[in-house]
């Protein structure tokens, strides 16, 4: 007879400064999220609990100090296709556009009436700069991905590079406007 271990671990990730890991605990699928930065992750556990009430977020079963950071325990969520995410939606060959439409209306609702429920006016000094800072800074993660490079806008779909984009008008709600690829990037 073979024991099966109540503790399965799957292969550890990394993404920026975290570390994630797929558990299976008893049988209980969970991610863990081991991150570096104590106030980072207590200002995580903050906002999760602020969303949850908003929002279908994954559960957040444990968060606890450990050697080097926090070790956060999430709820891990089915992966793959075909489970409720928009682009399996919107992409399945059987939805309806009348569907697509009204899931895509009750989605722009549930996200207006979160945003008008929980945004304040905030001192710039006490926002969480996490999740774009790095790339939108000068010599980020976007100067390098795309500054000095010149790359269709849609391959195969349209093609025209970034860099004619301002050659090009836009009428949008009767006023016409160029996009300055460079500009943007800055």
């Amino acid at each position: 007879m073979t024991l099966r271990s109540p503790l399965r671990l799957g292969p550890v990730r990394r993404f920026t400064r975290n570390l994630l890991c797929p558990v299976d605990l008893l049988g209980r699928p969970l991610l863990l999220k081991h991150t570096r930065d104590p106030v980072g992750s207590l200002a995580e556990v903050r906002g999760h609990a602020r969303l949850a009430p908003h929002y279908r977020v994954p559960t957040l079963h444990a968060h606890l100090r450990v050697p080097g950071g926090r070790l956060l325990a999430y709820e891990r969520l089915p992966g793959g296709t075909d489970h409720g995410l928009l682009l399996d939606l919107l992409n399945a060959d059987e939805a309806s556009s009348e569907l697509r439409r009204a899931y895509m209306d009750q989605l722009t609702a549930a996200y207006r009436e979160a945003i008008l429920a929980t945004a304040t006016p905030t001192d710039p000094t006490r926002v969480v700069r996490k999740l774009y800072w790095d790339r939108a800074a000068p010599g980020g993660r976007l100067d390098d991905y795309y500054a000095g490079k010149d790359f269709p806008i849609a391959d195969d779909l349209i093609d025209v590079p970034v860099s004619r984009l301002g050659t090009y008008t836009l009428n949008v709600n009767g006023r016409r406007h160029h996009l300055d690829w460079v500009a943007i990037l800055r």
